[in-house]
């Protein structure tokens, strides 16, 4: 493995490209930007970006340096590779500041909106959103690895890390079981897999995932009979009957409750031959 110093400095160097080949705002951002910053078109964000000390400057600098599953997924080996420490972080922003650089900023449609000197505030928070300090559990990389193909598995690896906690050994185990019994031609394993990421987030550290997939489905059932009940309520009062009566309506999807159920009891059979 490199000395620490050669890895920081390589690193940076990728993201120094990635920067120069341009950070794509995306359709989401753009119209968050459109809808709540003083321009008509994206064309006119230069203005913006000239003036660092506008209010606008800090919150656009945040969506710009956000970084995409792409330039994630292009990131995702050398990340692997190098098992960087917390305190690594800023010695790559030291290496990536460096040197003189560009960022290319991108339309949706990949046009080239404006070139800019690239801010540190920027580098440092599409550093700091890489989590470059979590490290996948060995046995849990080897799972997803054998099981899918390299761009898949790196992108499943992203996901993972961008969990909005670090993943406790709890987590990387159940991930390894899961990718190792879902059938390779699954149709639904992005589902799957994104479902089970949320549901790791939802669920408390300590608690067993079987107890807490059970507890989730349950819930979901709960309010599927509510809705139920609902409805039949619906049927017998009109509106200012039920609010007469105090009867508030559930704001539950049905569709997606009930998809909810079909992916638990999915990952079920996956894993434990059975419904959950």
């Amino acid at each position: 493995m490199q000395d620490s110093g050669n890895r920081c400095q390589q690193f940076a160097a990728y993201i120094r490209d990635i920067f120069e080949n341009g950070l794509r705002i995306n359709d989401r951002d753009s119209h968050f930007i459109l809808s709540t910053l003083p321009i008509a078109h994206l064309n006119e964000i230069e203005k913006l970006i000239r003036n660092p000390d506008g209010i606008e400057y800090d919150a656009l600098m945040e969506l710009i340096y956000f970084p995409d599953e792409s330039s994630q997924i292009r990131l995702e080996d050398q990340i692997e590779a190098a098992q960087f420490q917390a305190r690594e972080v800023e010695t790559i922003l030291t290496h990536l500041m460096a040197f003189e650089s560009e960022t290319h900023i991108l339309s949706p449609e990949r046009q080239l909106l404006m070139t800019l000197p690239t801010p540190r505030s920027g580098a440092r928070a599409f550093l700091q959103r890489l989590n470059i300090n979590r490290h996948l559990d060995f046995e849990l990389i080897r799972a997803i690895e054998v099981c899918v193909d390299p761009i898949m598995a790196s992108q499943y690896k992203v996901w993972i890390r961008n969990m909005t906690r670090e993943p406790t050994k709890r987590d990387m185990r159940f991930l390894r079981s899961l990718f190792l019994k879902l059938a390779p031609q699954h149709q639904r394993r992005d589902q799957l897999i994104e479902f089970v990421l949320r549901f790791l987030e939802e669920t408390q550290v300590d608690m067993e995932p079987l107890q807490g997939l059970v507890q989730y489905k349950q819930r979901c059932l709960r309010h599927l009979q509510r809705l139920g009940r609902f409805k039949s309520k619906r049927q017998n009062h009109n509106y200012e009957t039920r609010i007469a009566l105090g009867i508030r309506e559930p704001y539950d999807d049905k569709q997606a409750l009930m998809q909810k159920v079909v992916l638990l009891d999915e990952i079920g059979l996956a894993l434990f031959d059975r419904s959950i």
